[in-house]
């Protein structure tokens, strides 16, 4: 048997211009996700990219091992897990979907760090993630 637990990182979308990017705790807050006894979870991400190219939007999340008293600080390349997606990849409704599993071995929590619209990508709105995880018993 399996529990379920779905949680979004963003409590509203958010929107980020062509060329910039957003920080937690400058330009959001996001929810510090604790991940339990389990070691594996799917990130689900989607956004609304104003004018598709084949450039891309990076979400970026930071872990915290001891219960959100510290996080990993990376960005970038050294950003716990980073994902990125091309803007012109299929979209339903011109809204893009996009899921990845990620390992969680050890963590306590989980947040979204940071949202990057690389140039020549686009505006793009409607952007939030959702981490699900299952605990079998």
């Amino acid at each position: 048997m399996s529990q379920y637990a779905n949680t979004d990182f963003l409590e509203t979308d958010i929107s980020v211009n062509n060329d910039s990017n957003k920080v937690e705790g400058t330009d959001f807050d996001s929810e510090k996700i604790p991940v339990g006894e389990i070691n594996k979870g799917l990130i689900s991400l989607k956004f609304n990219p104003a004018a598709a190219a084949a450039e891309s939007i990076d979400f970026e999340f930071a872990i915290s091992y001891d219960n959100g008293t510290t996080w990993t600080s990376g960005l970038g390349g050294d950003a716990f897990k980073q994902v990125q997606i091309n803007t012109d990849v299929n979209a339903i409704s011109n809204v893009v979907y996009h899921s990845e599993a990620i390992d969680l071995y050890g963590v306590t929590h989980i947040k979204l760090n940071r949202v990057l619209v690389s140039v020549g990508a686009g505006n793009c709105t409607e952007i939030n993630a959702n981490l699900a995880k299952a605990r079998e018993f």
